[in-house]
C-alpha cells in the first residue's frame, strides 16, 4: 500500500513494515516521519495479519478456539496471540520475497526495508527466502534489496544460543547490497521483560548490537557473511513504541540513509 504522495515517482522504494497489533493502524500517520525523511523516494507500507487491539480476544489464536480462559489470564493470552502473530510474520516474509521475485514491482528499483518489532522478523524471513532463490540460480534475488533498517527488532538471531545460527543469518543478510542498520535501545522494556520472559531467553536484535561476536575470518570483508552497522538509540527512543516519533532523528544518525 502506497503511503507517500502519488505524484512522487522514484527508483528508490522504501517498504515500511509495522509490528504486533498494528493491523488497523493508519500507516501513513505512523510512518509520516519516514515519508518526510525520504523526500525523493516512494514509500509503501506492507500490510500483514498482525492482529488488532479491538479484536484481540476474538481473532488470531482465538478465532476458532473461544476458550473462556483467555479473559482470566491476560499474560497467557498475550503470549499465545504473540506466538500466533510471530508465525504470521514468518509467512508474510516468505510471501514478500515471492512477490518481489515474481512481480514487476522491484524491476529497475532499489528496495529498502524499515521494520519495527515483528516487522524485523518479516524482513529476516524475506532475506532468507531471497537467499534460497539466489542459491537455486535465480540471481535476480541478489539485486533487489538495497539496505535494511531494523528498529526495536523482535527477531532473534540465535534461537538456540548457537553461533552457527548467527553465522547463517549473517549469510542470508548478504542479500542486502547496502547496509544492515540495526537500531537498538537499552531501555526497550517491552523486549527486555515482556519478550524475553514470555518468548525467548536470548536477546532480540532490538536490545543488542548484532554480528559483533562473529569469528575474525567471518568478519573479513571478503566473507559472504554480512556485517551490520549498529546504532544505540536509547536516548532517541527510550521505549519500544517511540521509534516512529523519533524516526527523523534516528534516520539522521544513520550513515547514508538517503
Amino acid at each position: 500500500m502506497r503511503i507517500s504522495p502519488k505524484e512522487r515517482q522514484s527508483r528508490h522504494v522504501v517498504i515500511c513494515i509495522s509490528g504486533f497489533l498494528t493491523q488497523d493502524v493508519e500507516k501513513s500517520e505512523s510512518w509520516r516521519h519516514v515519508i518526510n525523511h525520504f523526500k525523493n523516494s516512494e514509500i509503501f507500507a506492507y500490510n500483514w495479519t498482525s492482529l488488532k487491539v479491538d479484536s484481540f480476544f476474538e481473532s488470531g489464536h482465538y478465532e476458532t478456539k473461544k476458550s473462556k480462559g483467555r479473559f482470566w489470564n491476560p499474560w497467557r493470552t498475550f503470549r499465545k496471540q504473540f506466538l500466533w502473530a510471530l508465525e504470521q510474520a514468518k509467512l508474510a516474509g516468505i510471501s514478500l520475497a515471492i512477490f518481489l521475485m515474481r512481480e514487476d514491482f522491484s524491476k529497475d528499483r532499489a528496495i529498502s526495508f524499515i521494520g519495527h518489532s515483528l516487522g524485523t522478523v518479516i524482513i529476516m524471513h524475506c532475506l532468507n527466502t531471497l537467499y534460497h532463490f539466489y542459491k537455486c540460480g535465480k540471481l535476480h534475488a541478489g539485486r533487489i534489496i538495497n539496505d535494511v533498517f531494523l528498529w526495536a527488532g523482535a527477531a532473534v538471531l540465535n534461537p538456540t544460543g548457537k553461533l552457527a545460527e548467527t553465522v547463517q543469518r549473517a549469510t542470508f543478510c548478504g542479500m542486502a547490497n547496502g547496509r544492515i542498520n540495526n537500531c537498538f535501545s537499552l531501555k526497550d522494556f517491552v523486549l527486555k521483560y515482556g519478550f524475553m520472559n514470555m518468548i525467548s531467553k536470548y536477546e532480540p536484535v532490538g536490545l543488542v548490537p548484532i554480528f559483533e561476536e562473529m569469528p575474525t575470518d567471518i568478519q573479513d570483508v571478503k566473507s559472504p557473511c554480512k556485517r551490520a552497522y549498529n546504532y544505540d538509540v536509547t536516548e532517541e527512543a527510550p521505549g519500544h513504541s517511540e521509534y516512529h516519533e523519533a524516526a527523523s532523528v534516528i534516520l539522521e544518525r544513520v550513515y547514508e540513509s538517503y
